[in-house]
């Protein structure tokens, strides 16, 4: 699918962007010019779609860094990776510092990530994993990034 409009110098996080529709989105952000922030909970598969995204072979299985920015030759769109469980509301608090220190404003936020479990299995926290997963830690990054969002465009989906 091709996207219209320009998203040029603009940043965005989406949040389960190794697969589905959390990596449909980041590639489609990407042909419109934004630069990603691709957040994965497990590095070897967000490695991989980040080499894929790149179109160079997977640095995973050699330890290659994980928050290299890739950018293109115009200086516009771009992708990098950070890595986080967002299950655990600690890694959530450490993923919104990293971000918040080297990025001063969030265009777009794309709270994506999701798991299903056929058993009840308890967060850290002593939440559902599921409800810890898929709400509470949406609600939980939006508002420690709430500072970066409105210095930006502030689009939350």
């Amino acid at each position: 699918m091709r996207v219209s409009s320009s998203l040029n110098g603009q940043v965005a996080i989406v949040t389960g962007a190794n697969s589905g529709v959390g990596r449909s989105a980041t590639e489609m952000l990407l042909q419109a010019g934004a630069h990603v922030t691709m957040v994965c909970r497990s590095r070897e598969r967000g490695e991989r779609a980040l080499a894929e995204l790149r179109g160079a072979p997977n640095r995973a299985a050699h330890g290659g860094p994980v928050s290299e920015p890739v950018t293109d030759d115009s200086g516009g769109a771009g992708v990098d990776l950070e890595l986080a469980d967002l299950s655990r509301q600690e890694d959530v608090r450490d993923l919104a510092d990293r971000l918040a220190g080297r990025l001063p404003a969030i265009d777009i936020l794309v709270n994506n990530a999701g798991v299903t479990r056929p058993q009840c299995v308890h967060s850290p926290e002593g939440f559902e994993l599921t409800f810890a997963t898929n709400h509470l830690s949406h609600f939980l990054l939006t508002r420690l990034l709430r500072e970066q969002l409105e210095a930006g465009r502030g689009r939350i989906v």
